[in-house]
């Protein structure tokens, strides 16, 4: 009897941990000398499939999270979520990466036609700073973007870097990302 009640809790386990898609983030973003560690996230496919939003944060994401965010509320996991370094912030700052194709669903850089990199937080709260890329600037960007299957899964994998770009002339943002992610089909319209 314990082997059989043994084998069914290994099995729910096994069973959970290839539900929940495996993420991996690593990289930063910074805003002169002030830099945020990146280490979770997701991705969200708009309904008709042209746009993809990346979501990345700098603390654990939990499977309330990723509801959420198929359900088009990305905006309030930070929210819920602790400073990642209290004497920096006393909130949860956040990168996200808006990426668009004009030419149908998006696939891969081939066809990526614009890229808006979001900071939200990093000097001060709710401030937002985009950072827009078209054409071959958005492609330039992105080094890596791929997408795949698995496990019955859609997974979004990219780099990024950047050095010293500013939206005003005078303050710098950097960046490295790689990031595997799960890309969540969005319910709904996705106003693209």
């Amino acid at each position: 009897m314990r082997r059989l009640v043994a084998a069914i809790v290994m099995i729910g386990l096994a069973a959970t941990a290839m539900a929940a898609p495996a993420r991996k983030v690593d990289g930063y973003v910074a805003q002169g000398p002030v830099r945020l560690k990146l280490v979770d996230g997701f991705a969200v496919r708009g309904a008709r499939g042209e746009k993809v939003t990346v979501h990345l944060f700098p603390v654990p994401l939990d499977d309330n999270d990723l509801a959420r965010g198929r359900a088009g509320q990305a905006w309030s996991i930070a929210l819920r979520k602790p400073s990642p370094n209290r004497r920096q912030w006393d909130w949860c700052p956040t990168v996200d990466i808006d990426m668009q194709s004009l030419s149908g669903p998006l696939r891969s850089r081939a066809n990526l036609t614009f890229a808006n990199f979001m900071f939200t937080g990093l000097d001060r709260r709710n401030h937002t700073v985009n950072l827009n890329r078209s054409g071959e600037q958005a492609r330039a960007s992105l080094s890596t973007l791929e997408f795949s299957q698995s496990g019955g899964s859609q997974y979004v994998t990219l780099d990024s870097r950047a050095r010293s770009l500013s939206y005003d002339g005078k303050t710098t943002y950097s960046w490295r990302i790689h990031a595997r992610l799960p890309v969540l089909q969005q319910a709904g319209d996705d106003n693209d």
